[in-house]
């Protein structure tokens, strides 16, 4: 490996580019059904800048809502198997609605670049939240299938934009909270609409 995570392990890392690798009692070779993570991380591990850019960041994010939803069992939610007590949503409507959220992801991170300012920047990831809101609508017919998934995914792609050099859980996670303490500045205008 040409970079080092402090995620978890390295060994969970190695085993987490594999397709087939599951975490479970003495590491599982159980297969992944329709997982692309392990893909993505592996065609992307030659460059830490690639691993962090802003399109590698929301496929990350798209493709854990994505396996989320494959993700089975899951009595009484959507998962390969039906609905559950969803009868709004569909496994597919959960892909689409994650596929929707793609552009909302880069733009967390490509704003979390830009601005140096976190009151300016937590205003952008603000519009850009309901900017991915309105296209997430869109895609399912007006159900709600990711908001919260978009609020704290959004946060996290922004939270691990500047750390190309170390990233680690614990400091995208701090920087990640530190922007959802800030109140949206749009929210009061709203709220005085």
């Amino acid at each position: 490996c040409m970079w080092r995570l402090d995620w978890p392990t390295a060994r969970f890392w190695r085993r987490a580019v594999s397709p087939t690798w599951l975490p479970g009692p003495e590491d599982s070779t159980t297969p992944l059904r329709n997982s692309r993570i392990g893909d993505i991380i592996g065609t992307q591990l030659s460059s830490t800048a690639a691993f962090l850019s802003a399109e590698y960041l929301a496929d990350l994010a798209v493709v854990a809502l994505q396996d989320e939803a494959d993700l089975s069992p899951k009595p009484g939610l959507v998962d390969g198997r039906g609905s559950g007590a969803h009868r709004d949503m569909t496994r597919e409507m959960l892909h689409a609605s994650a596929d929707a959220l793609r552009p909302a992801f880069e733009y967390c991170v490509a704003a979390a670049r830009k601005f140096d300012n976190d009151l300016e920047l937590r205003a952008e990831l603000g519009r850009s939240g309901r900017a991915g809101e309105a296209a997430m609508l869109r895609a399912t017919g007006g159900v709600n299938t990711h908001r919260g998934s978009l609020w704290a995914l959004g946060l996290l792609c922004a939270g691990a934009a500047n750390a190309v050099n170390a990233p680690s859980t614990a400091r995208i996670a701090m920087r990640a909270a530190k922007l959802a303490r800030i109140p949206d500045p749009a929210a009061s205008l709203m709220d005085n609409a």
